[in-house]
């Protein structure tokens, strides 16, 4: 488990099936820091994904805040994510890793395509880019979702060495990194939480 928390050393198997969707170059060309190729087309799809779930839910909804809700949710935003995407999902501690060190490039390429289109995001933009690294998360940390009232959000929550149970917002963590680019780093984030888990640490 531990090394597989290494992070600088692993890859998420981005290459299978990346010629089949339009938005498929963007991301991956982001993934590996070169923004240069990625075309106009897939840039506007980044953000019409969201916009197009957002039309068929009532405005404004949080899911993420709501505390009816069930956390198989997640799981089934997780599926359509990469089913739009056409791309392969994580399925082992490694792959999901290396998920979550790309969403600070992918986030930029969100952040890139509103600013074109002159546009904010929504609930539903966190829903859908949250879900997948919350789903990540939950996989790295073998943590599980919980509604926590202190946050009044769904959380994932997980026990260290010591026996304190820690909280991992990742929609909130999400919605700070596009606020605040790089300063709320969501690689930085993984590292943080990896050295509590790991060492037990707060």
């Amino acid at each position: 488990f531990a090394k597989a928390l290494r992070i600088r050393s692993l890859r998420w198997k981005l290459a299978p099936r990346a010629k089949s969707h339009p938005c498929n170059q963007s991301l991956i060309t982001s993934s590996y820091g070169n923004k240069s190729t990625a075309p106009n087309s897939a840039v506007v799809y980044v953000y019409q994904l969201c916009l197009g779930v957002v039309s068929s839910t009532i405005a404004g909804m949080d899911q993420t805040r709501n505390p009816e809700l069930s956390p198989e949710l997640f799981a089934e935003r997780t599926a359509q994510f990469f089913d739009t995407y056409q791309l392969p999902p994580f399925t082992t501690v490694e792959e999901a890793v290396n998920f979550v060190m790309v969403m600070d490039t992918l986030v930029d390429a969100i952040c890139e395509s509103m600013k074109q289109l002159e546009m904010s995001y929504t609930p539903e933009t966190i829903l859908i880019f949250g879900s997948p690294l919350g789903e990540a998360m939950r996989m790295i940390f073998q943590a599980g979702w919980i509604f926590s009232p202190k946050q009044d959000r769904w959380v994932l929550t997980f026990e260290t060495p010591s026996g304190d149970r820690m909280e991992l917002n990742v929609f909130n963590k999400l919605e700070k990194r596009i606020d605040n680019g790089m300063e709320d780093s969501i690689t930085y984030y993984l590292q943080g939480m990896t050295k509590i888990l790991l060492e037990g640490t707060i």
